[in-house]
């Protein structure tokens, strides 16, 4: 509550700093995962505000979507790896969006993926 009332919502409490991340700044993320990855696609989405506690609220987004031949297997993968990936699969495609991860857990992040992915049964 301290940090809603001296102003620093935005810059101490995750889920701000994830709804006021600027489009430019989500892209050369997904970007930058991409070339790290060596996989996938940048595409504008939507994602969800507020982890449900805004429903029907979007906003939009660039996300790594991978295309993959079974990817509920892939999500399942990441889910239960350590540490946890949130991914999200629209049009058989499997969606990583950067605003739901906060830059500073980037290399554990991406290392989570690189194992999800040499797991994946492709």
């Amino acid at each position: 509550m301290d940090h809603y009332i001296k102003g620093e919502a935005l810059s101490t409490v995750p889920v701000w700093q994830m709804i006021a991340a600027d489009q430019q700044s989500i892209k050369a993320r997904a970007e930058k995962w991409k070339k790290t990855l060596k996989q996938g696609d940048i595409i504008e989405a939507q994602s969800m505000v507020g982890g449900g506690s805004l429903p029907g609220e979007t906003m939009t987004t660039y996300v790594l979507a991978l295309e993959v031949d079974h990817p509920n297997q892939l999500l399942e993968i990441l889910r239960n790896g350590s540490p946890s990936v949130i991914a999200r699969v629209e049009d058989d495609r499997v969606l990583l969006d950067p605003r739901t991860v906060l830059p500073e857990t980037d290399p554990d992040f991406i290392n989570a993926l690189r194992s999800a992915w040499n797991i994946y049964d492709k």
